[in-house]
């Protein structure tokens, strides 16, 4: 099953660096702006388009820029960075550069290294069109002292196997690095393998050799010369269109659109309040068919199934809404979007979607401000998630679908 998400932001330090141009894109023709747009909320998972990528149209870097200034919900980005690998310039790099070292810290989350593995494909990209800044920048983290500066760790290194955040952290770069095409990659690996002392660390590291990190890299490149089916631009021009809102500043919105997002989103905060009451009073029943799980609507036949567990799971949330009382957190910085969602069963040989579903469901989200020192004490796995920001702030998320409003029940 292929999903479609819509996607939402990163880091400030990002924003503020963004503003400089350098470099010239080099990104080969293909989509239009829309288009662009629109392809960055294709969610896939059978690996990512990169013929989609690379036909991206430098005149979206600004509306990007928008969406990866929103660190409310950075898991998200994925595809968002490797396009801007084949049109963003030199302080898109610095500011990629600036993040990883600053935004992320304390244990990864899966998202989070999702992130950064996004990020660091995108510096290997802009290598491959000679921007010198991510040159500059990928010398630096190809190295091994570089990443014992960083505030993160990939995983609990008291729970897991060596080979060590370090050396982790290289081979991570190493492999985004395939993506330059550059023939001092061999050069590289020789360096950082001849430097590794500990046995434990060589045996992890037999299988990466440059021999695979090129091969790896060959697979990209022939993705990238896949066709680009008609019916591919029309989707993603059509999911532009549904959601670019999602991609203007707050002064680009016009009269109507202030007032529909005034509206929808005292809605949706009154319902929550409404579903935040029940909970607390423990009549789950009463949250039948309103739950999403990962943004989604949790069918009948499911919710049946496994009801125990999503009973076990509200009881949770109970207790999270009362310490969340105490507390008493301020909702700030509501999103809303006329998002589309799509379902797709499966692709046809082009690796076009076959068969959507689709459903235009209205999207409200909000942080609960003052709401990290719970939120990181129930969900500190999902820190970077849909409804559990990075420092552990939780996310309010809503959606009206055909009338009817449904909560995403934190950590889902």
């Amino acid at each position: 099953m292929i999903v479609d998400t819509v996607c939402i932001g990163l880091s400030v330090s990002f924003c503020q660096l963004a503003g400089a141009s350098e470099g010239v894109p080099t990104a080969a023709p293909g989509l239009s702006v829309e288009e662009t747009l629109g392809a960055v909320l294709l969610r896939s998972r059978s690996g990512a388009p990169w013929n989609v990528f690379r036909a991206s149209n430098a005149g979206a870097k600004p509306a990007l820029r928008i969406l990866l200034a929103d660190k409310d919900a950075a898991s998200f980005h994925i595809y968002a960075w490797r396009i801007m690998g084949y049109i963003g310039d030199a302080a898109d790099a610095g500011g990629i550069e600036n993040a990883i070292l600053n935004d992320f810290t304390g244990v990864l989350t899966p998202a989070e290294s999702d992130s950064i593995t996004a990020m660091l494909d995108c510096l290997g990209l802009m290598c491959r069109r000679d921007i010198q800044e991510a040159a500059d920048i990928m010398d630096r983290m190809c190295g091994v002292d570089y990443w014992k500066k960083a505030k993160f760790r990939w995983f609990d290194e008291e729970r897991r196997l060596q080979p060590g955040f370090v050396y982790r952290s290289v081979f991570s770069a190493l492999f985004a690095y395939r993506l330059s095409e550059k023939a001092d990659l061999r050069e590289k690996v020789a360096s950082v393998m001849d430097s590794i002392e500990d046995p434990n660390i060589r045996r992890y590291a037999k299988g990466f050799t440059s021999d695979y990190l090129q091969q790896a890299a060959k697979e990209v490149a022939l993705a990238e010369r896949k066709p680009l089916p008609k019916r591919h631009r029309k989707l993603f021009a059509e999911k532009y269109r549904e959601n670019k809102s999602l991609f203007a500043e707050k002064s680009e919105l016009d009269e109507q659109e202030t007032v529909f997002i005034r509206d929808v989103s005292k809605e949706a905060h009154d319902e929550f309040e409404k579903t935040k009451s029940a909970v607390i009073k423990g009549d789950y029943d009463a949250l039948l068919n309103h739950l999403l799980d990962d943004g989604r609507i949790i069918d009948e036949k499911r919710l049946k199934r496994s009801w125990p567990e999503y009973e076990k799971d509200l009881a949770r949330e109970q207790q999270l809404f009362k310490l969340l009382d105490d507390s008493e957190p301020s909702p700030r910085d509501y999103k809303v979007g006329e998002v589309s969602s799509y379902e797709f069963p499966s692709l046809d040989e082009e690796g076009a979607p076959v068969g959507a579903t689709k459903v235009e469901p209205v999207s409200v989200s909000w942080r609960l401000e003052g709401s990290g020192e719970v939120g990181n004490v129930f969900f500190r796995r999902q820190k970077g998630s849909l409804t559990v920001a990075r420092d552990g702030s939780l996310i309010v998320v809503m959606k009206k679908i055909d009338g009817r409003w449904y909560w995403n029940p934190f950590g889902w």
